[in-house]
């Protein structure tokens, strides 16, 4: 277990991911990391605390886009990741149809709506 508390096995020669997280389980945790306003951007993966662009996985990364919240709790991109991913994918295009991408929909609306397609990706992954 590692400083953050996310179990990580060692890696495979199939190419898998080195993290234990389900799709449904990077997809709370990058809900959860997004849940306060304060803690979501727009335009860029991560900002610091003066709204300066960082890395989504540096220390001092204190809010996020979609995609760099999934980045920030799942920085392995393994299959996981991927499958979490189409989940937001597949919402952001059932919210707003003919929508480009989950990351375009981050862009282009509110903390609230942005929200609303983590959860629907969440329900997706649980069906």
């Amino acid at each position: 277990m590692t400083a953050t508390g996310i179990t990580k096995s060692s890696p495979s020669s199939t190419g898998q991911s080195k993290t234990s997280k389900s799709p449904r389980q990077i997809l709370e945790e990058g809900r959860a990391l997004l849940s306060k306003p304060e803690n979501w951007t727009q335009r860029v993966a991560a900002r610091d605390i003066h709204g300066i662009r960082v890395g989504s996985t540096e220390e001092y990364a204190c809010s996020w886009c979609s995609y760099g919240a999934l980045n920030k709790v799942d920085p392995d991109h393994g299959w996981q990741r991927s499958d979490a991913e189409e989940h937001l994918e597949q919402a952001a295009k059932e919210l707003q149809p003919g929508c480009v991408s989950y990351v375009h929909f981050n862009d282009s609306h509110t903390h609230s709506e942005v929200l609303q397609m983590w959860d629907k990706a969440i329900q997706n992954a649980e069906s």
